[in-house]
C-alpha cells in the first residue's frame, strides 16, 4: 500500500466514525419531543376553549331563566300565603330562615323548567337542566325607615315604601358539565296599608 492511499492517523476525518449520525439522531429526537409537546398544548387549548364556550352557553341560559323568574315575581298580584307549598315555581314565605341545604332541597323539589330560548341556534344540550324558583321573602321597606314617615291620617307617606320581596334562583345543572347558579332579589310594590 502506498503512502498516498493510506489514511493519515493525524487526519481529523479519519477519527469521525459515526459522530455525525449520533448528533443527527439526538437532534431528531429533540425535534420529535418538541412537536409532541406542541400537539399536546394545542389539544389542551382546544379543550379549554370548548369548556369556556360551554360555560358561556350555560350562563346565558341561566340568566334567561333568572329573568323569567323575575317576571313571574313581578306579575304575581298577591304573594302566596306564608308557609304554603310551591305552585308553578312560586313559593310562599318560609316559616324560618332557610339554610343553603334547605334551599337546594326546595329547588330540587319545586323548581320550574325555564322556557326555551327563542331563535337560539346555540342551545344548551338539555333544556330540562335550566330551572328557576321564586320564593316570597315577606314584606320589607324599600328605603330604611320609610314606614316611620307618616302622613295625615297616620298612613305611610311614601306609597312605594313597602314592598314584597322575592328571592329568585336559577340554575343550570348537568352531569359532567358546567354548573351555574344565579340569584337575585325582586321588590314588588306592596298594596298600601294605613299603618306600619
Amino acid at each position: 500500500m502506498s503512502a498516498a492511499s493510506r489514511p493519515c492517523l493525524h487526519d481529523p476525518r479519519a477519527r469521525q466514525r459515526g459522530n455525525t449520525l449520533l448528533v443527527v439522531l439526538v437532534l431528531l429526537l429533540v425535534m420529535t419531543l418538541l412537536a409532541l409537546a406542541s400537539l399536546r398544548i394545542g389539544n389542551l387549548e382546544e379543550r379549554m376553549t370548548a369548556n369556556l364556550f360551554d360555560r358561556g352557553l350555560a350562563f346565558q341560559a341561566t340568566e334567561a331563566a333568572l329573568r323569567e323568574g323575575e317576571r313571574l315575581a313581578r306579575s304575581s298580584s298577591t304573594p302566596p300565603a306564608a308557609g304554603s307549598d310551591c305552585v308553578n315555581g312560586l313559593c310562599g314565605k318560609p316559616q324560618s330562615v332557610l339554610s343553603e341545604q334547605q334551599i337546594t332541597a326546595l329547588f330540587k323539589k319545586y323548581a320550574r323548567r325555564a322556557s326555551p330560548l327563542e331563535k337560539n341556534t346555540l342551545a344548551v344540550p338539555n333544556p330540562d337542566n335550566v330551572r328557576y324558583l321564586v320564593v316570597h321573602r315577606g314584606r320589607a321597606e324599600s328605603t330604611h325607615g320609610c314606614s316611620r314617615v307618616l302622613g295625615p291620617g297616620g298612613a305611610i307617606r311614601d306609597p312605594l315604601c313597602l314592598v314584597e320581596a322575592y328571592q329568585v334562583e336559577a340554575r343550570y345543572e348537568a352531569p359532567d358539565r358546567a354548573v351555574v347558579v344565579l340569584r337575585s332579589v325582586v321588590h314588588v310594590p306592596a298594596p298600601s296599608s294605613p299603618s306600619p
